[in-house]
């Protein structure tokens, strides 16, 4: 966007057409020539295809998503009208940390998806942390769960997953107990018959 601009005269009809891009959440670009700016530039970032499919896979599952993203506002605007989702834009690498932190902190189970390269310290101080691509050098004493992916959709299927697991890790927990309480106070009943004095 403009705020990023160096030391270079703007046309005051380019500076209208760089703030409209701007303002169409568009991705601002422009190219200068002996100081001044002569061209303006507008991109548009493409969603991914499995993005929209992963938040509503999510969303049915109960669970609440945010976009935390170091794009311009109006970008992260139009991102998050494109999936229906809510977001944040124009933060750095620390804020969104400070965002996963401040939701832990009020108790909140946090996963957080993302680059490892942009998103380092967010994915380590999340609870769990799944990392776009190659998650090497994630490191954090809140990084309890690393898993590197490329598709977006195995994000729900992880989630699933983990709730598996702690489902039957409950129902064991609970047989062993269960068992454990009938079973030892016979055990204990035979121990005394044994080793009473006649």
């Amino acid at each position: 966007g403009l705020r990023r601009v160096a030391r270079a005269a703007i046309p005051p009809d380019l500076k209208r057409e760089a703030e409209r891009l701007d303002q169409q959440g568009r991705i601002t670009a422009l190219a200068a020539e002996g100081g001044a700016v002569t061209r303006v530039f507008g991109f548009e970032e493409k969603i991914r295809p499995d993005a929209g499919r992963t938040l509503r896979a999510l969303g049915a599952m109960g669970f609440s998503t945010t976009l935390l993203t170091g794009d311009a506002r109006p970008s992260a605007a139009r991102v998050a009208r494109a999936l229906n989702a809510d977001a944040e834009g124009e933060l750095s690498p620390e804020d969104k940390a400070r965002r996963v932190t401040a939701c832990r902190a009020g108790g909140t189970p946090t996963a957080f998806v993302g680059d490892p390269v942009c998103d380092g310290p967010a994915l380590a101080a999340a609870a769990a942390c799944i990392a776009v691509g190659a998650g090497g050098g994630l490191e954090g004493p809140g990084a309890a769960v690393r898993t590197p992916l490329v598709v977006l959709d195995q994000v729900p299927w992880i989630f699933a997953l983990a709730a598996q697991v702690k489902r039957r890790a409950a129902v064991a927990l609970a047989w062993t107990v269960g068992y454990n309480a009938i079973a030892l106070p016979f055990a204990l009943r035979s121990l005394v018959r044994i080793t009473s004095p006649t």
